[in-house]
């Protein structure tokens, strides 16, 4: 992989630091990075740069940085949320219990838009190509062995008397 040019380095610094003013908008990130041309031209450069393979991999060491600076890990989200869940729990606030459970559900993919509609997989699956479909199912594949590898916090069901 070819290293970062100078530009690179910067557009991907303003671009995926969390916290930078021209945090995730590529223009502003290009203009930053000392990129010349009109709006169009430095949308064109912000998008190709994005599919760049050393400007994605400077992304997801960025990425990393932050979620380690920042205690951002999947199973450190999911512990606060328990936290959350019980002093909600001890101050028998509802409220807050389901709203630390729906944001547990949506973190672990159990979202109502996301949940099982076998109408509307039937029609996407018909719009696409036999290669669309292998890399769907590719994808479907490598999201649930991630997902199984995630260890999820059960929340405590109170047991009606």
């Amino acid at each position: 992989m070819r290293r970062l040019s100078e530009k690179q380095a910067l557009f991907s610094k303003y671009m995926f630091t969390l916290g930078s003013k021209t945090f995730g908008n590529g223009v502003k990130s290009a203009i930053l990075a000392k990129y010349k041309g009109n709006n169009a031209t430095l949308r064109a450069i912000a998008s190709e740069n994005l599919t760049k393979a050393n400007v994605i991999a400077e992304k997801q060491r960025i990425q990393a940085e932050t979620e380690q600076k920042l205690d951002l890990s999947r199973e450190s989200q999911h512990e606060k949320l328990k936290e959350a869940f019980d002093i909600a729990k001890t101050g028998k606030n509802a409220a807050a219990m389901t709203s630390a459970i729906r944001e547990q559900n949506e973190m672990l993919g159990y979202h109502r838009d996301k949940a099982p509609n076998t109408e509307r997989e039937a029609a996407r699956l018909a719009r696409m190509t036999d290669e669309e479909r292998k890399l769907a199912e590719l994808a479907a594949k490598l999201r649930t062995e991630v997902e199984s590898k995630v260890k999820t916090i059960p929340f405590p069901v109170r047991e009606r008397a």
